[in-house]
Parts: C-alpha cells; sequence; structure tokens
C-alpha cells in the first residue's frame, strides 16, 4: 500500500530532554501530516501521555532506548554492560551512558501500553540512512538552517506522503518526521526489524 493511502493515527516522536522543549510529536491522521513541539518548561512526559492516549493512535514510535542490555536480564549470551546487539548494529549510544533519559522513555513507553497504545522503538538515523539522505547536510550542526532545508527538500522528494510545507525549524522535527516514516512503514507492512531478543529497533 503507498504509504499516503494509509488509513487511521500514527505517530512518531523524537524524544527529549524534560523540560527543554526539544520533545516533538509527529502525526498522520485521516491522511493528514502535523508536527507537534514542546514548550521550554513544559512537562514533555505528561504531555505526550495525555497527548497519545486522546489521539490514541494504532502505533506510537519513540526515538529513545525502550530497553536495557541482556545482561541485566540474564539473557543467556550477553554479556555486553553497556550496549545491546542492536546498538552496535545501527551505531547508537549506550542506553546505560543516557541513564535518566533511558528510564524516562521506558517508564513512558510502559504507561502508554498500559493505556492499550502498541509502542515501538526507532532510530531516525538508520531510517535517514536508508531513505538515502545526504549526510553532508542531515544533522550537520555547522549550518543548521541550509542544512534543515537542504534536508527537508530531500524528504519531500523521497516521501510521496509529505506534504509541500516549509522546511521547520529544529533537527528534532526533522527526526520525529524520520520516527512517523517508520511508523507509518511498520503499519503497512513494510517496516524493517533490526536486532533479536536483547531488543528490536524498527526503521
Amino acid at each position: 500500500m503507498p504509504l499516503h493511502q494509509l488509513k487511521g493515527c500514527v505517530a512518531g516522536v523524537d524524544y527529549g530532554g524534560k523540560t527543554t522543549g526539544t520533545t516533538v510529536l509527529a502525526v498522520w491522521q485521516a491522511g493528514q501530516f502535523a508536527l507537534h513541539p514542546t514548550r521550554v518548561n513544559q512537562n514533555a512526559d505528561r504531555w505526550l501521555l495525555n497527548t497519545l492516549t486522546e489521539l490514541q493512535p494504532s502505533l506510537v514510535f519513540m526515538d529513545a532506548p525502550l530497553g536495557l542490555p541482556g545482561v541485566y536480564r540474564g539473557l543467556k549470551g550477553c554479556t555486553d554492560y553497556h550496549k545491546r546487539a542492536v546498538d552496535h548494529t545501527v551505531g547508537a549510544m549506550s542506553p546505560m551512558y543516557l541513564g535518566g533519559f533511558t528510564a524516562r522513555a521506558m517508564e513512558l513507553a510502559a504507561q502508554l501500553t498500559a493505556a492499550g497504545l502498541q509502542v515501538h522503538e526507532t532510530y531516525p538515523k538508520q531510517v535517514a540512512k536508508n531513505l538515502g539522505l545526504d549526510f553532508a547536510h542531515y544533522k550537520n550542526k555547522k549550518e543548521p538552517t541550509p542544512n534543515i532545508e537542504a534536508t527537508w527538500q530531500q524528504l519531500q522528494q523521497k516521501l510521496d506522503w509529505l506534504p509541500t510545507m516549509p522546511a521547520p525549524h529544529s533537527w528534532d522535527m526533522v527526526d520525529a518526521t524520520l520516527a512517523l516514516h517508520a511508523a507509518m512503514r511498520f503499519a503497512s507492512g513494510q517496516g524493517t526489524r533490526l536486532g533479536n531478543k536483547e531488543g528490536y529497533i524498527w526503521v
């Protein structure tokens, strides 16, 4: 199914600091795309829980670690205390190094699951790689504004569901859009799963 024909509601989250205003929710609902950034000093976790519980998307994809290395859970064959196998695969940071960020994400995912939502982990950088985005621009913060614009133009060309609109003003919004794309692929049966029993990332 072409992604622009996807029915219902799905969501992608670029997860940031609790009150830094760097969390962005991207939503595809009834054929419409929208970006919802948090504000500085707004409790992002409470806002996400309330907003997603109200929206009731069929799927939530979060850009955040949603599990710890298997050694902490006694999984056979797991010996790495820092990273899961999938973190090595995609080049992600250690969930342990991220500490409280990981704990917040896992708690929020548990709350959303308890509210009846399906939550999965994604990694926008890998989604960007799979799309073939130019990494001379993607997340290049030396000249953020023109690089965001260049990346957004590429996304407009590659994503048939992304409406014509001005480039967003932050990389958080770009990554939320990439997280949403991964969710839409999953919802349409096109998702790619990376990892093993220790943890999975969908892209």
